[in-house]
């Protein structure tokens, strides 16, 4: 296929399987549970972690270097989301 000779507009066919798992769904969705719970420890850390710094900013005057796992967390939150939603 070439740019040339594309009609528009285009027309994607997907042929069916002819056996679905009926379960694999299911099964996806229970296999994310402990990310679930992995993010939600992650999250409670970074909490934990955002108000000792608060604390050790006010207390040493000193702005820490901060930002170190919430970024991966949220990026890690957001990939877990956008994979459950495939599974829909």
């Amino acid at each position: 296929m070439t740019l040339l000779n594309v009609d528009y507009p285009v027309r994607l066919e997907i042929d069916r399987p002819e056996h679905l798992n009926r379960l694999l769904p299911f099964v996806k969705r229970l296999l994310a549970i402990p990310h679930y719970i992995a993010l939600l420890f992650l999250g409670i850390g970074a909490y934990v972690v955002t108000i000792i710094s608060f604390f050790a900013v006010l207390i040493t005057g000193r702005d820490l270097r901060r930002g170190r796992l919430s970024p991966g967390r949220r990026l890690g939150g957001a990939r877990l989301r956008a994979e459950a939603l495939v599974l829909r």
